[in-house]
């Protein structure tokens, strides 16, 4: 087929980066429907979300951090508490069934 026909130049936008009129078509339409929610109040807000612009979030206060360290600390140690039993769990079941069979062989 023809490669510059208008369907595969779409494609070729598709794959592109997001176009500085793309951009601003996005805008004006959020503005438009963001004064259609909320009577033209609020709209950057709006505008923003629509364009991806999410506000970050704060980043995370010591306390928080150090909560959350804790918290880690506590799931990992729980692991390996339950991995250490279930080790020894399996070991007395091997050696259980070793002196069984053992005692089975010397016949």
């Amino acid at each position: 087929g023809n490669l510059n026909h208008a369907y595969f130049q779409g494609c070729q936008n598709k794959t592109r980066t997001r176009s500085a009129s793309k951009m601003g078509n996005q805008a004006s339409s959020a503005i438009a429907v963001a004064k259609a929610r909320n009577g033209a109040k609020d709209i950057m807000k709006d505008v923003n979300a629509a364009l991806g612009n999410v506000p970050k979030k704060p980043p995370e206060t010591r306390k928080e951090r150090e909560k959350r360290s804790k918290q880690r600390k506590k799931e990992y140690q729980n692991k390996k508490n339950e991995r250490e039993e279930r080790r020894l769990k399996t070991e007395e079941m091997w050696r259980k069934h070793q002196k069984e069979n053992s005692a089975g062989s010397k016949r």
